[in-house]
């Protein structure tokens, strides 16, 4: 007499069939999730790749005169966030002041002569520039900007339309990545 606890063969085979189709099942499952993961992920990195902007500041002279331009060489909107100007390591909050600082209340001029301009807060499109500031030359503007050129510096923070955010500078290279830009 067999024992009723045993099962037969042919039920212990099917079990062990099912078992492994099951574990089959799993693995793949397991496999396709981590596929559409990757996958999620390269394409959010595609998007945000097309939507990036890059901030660039410079120093333009000409026979026009002298500038200081921001402009968007990236493939997506920038939304500027702050942009500020320094001289001598200390933010400019008067220009009409600083001017007469540096070339003297005899030399000094006012927005009679320049043209300054701080996009921030907005969004400037790829492709777009924007003055900073200019001067037409002069003997007075022509004194400023030998006085101040080395001198002068500008940050621009600024953030793609995924929120990711840089700091731009004029005296540096490429744009720093940061976590955001000062609120």
């Amino acid at each position: 007499m067999s024992d009723p606890t045993e099962l037969p063969e042919e039920t212990n085979t099917a079990n062990s069939a099912a078992s492994r189709i099951s574990i089959v099942a799993v693995v793949l499952s397991v496999a396709a999730l981590l596929t559409s993961i990757i996958e999620v992920n390269f394409v959010r990195q595609e998007l945000r790749s097309e939507a990036w902007p890059y901030i660039s500041l410079h120093r333009a002279y000409s026979s026009e005169g002298y500038t200081i331009k921001l402009e968007n060489k990236g493939v997506g909107p920038a939304r500027l966030r702050e942009v500020k100007l320094y001289y001598d390591n200390t933010e400019v909050t008067d220009l009409d002041q600083t001017i007469i600082d540096i070339v003297g209340e005899e030399n000094a001029f006012s927005y009679d002569v320049y043209g300054a301009n701080n996009p921030a807060p907005g969004v400037i499109s790829s492709g777009e520039a924007v003055y900073l500031f200019s001067v037409p030359w002069e003997r007075r503007t022509r004194m400023l900007v030998e006085r101040m050129d080395r001198k002068i510096s500008v940050t621009a923070c600024y953030c793609s339309i995924y929120d990711d955010c840089w700091m731009a500078s004029l005296n540096n290279g490429d744009p720093e990545e940061i976590s955001s830009c000062p609120k």
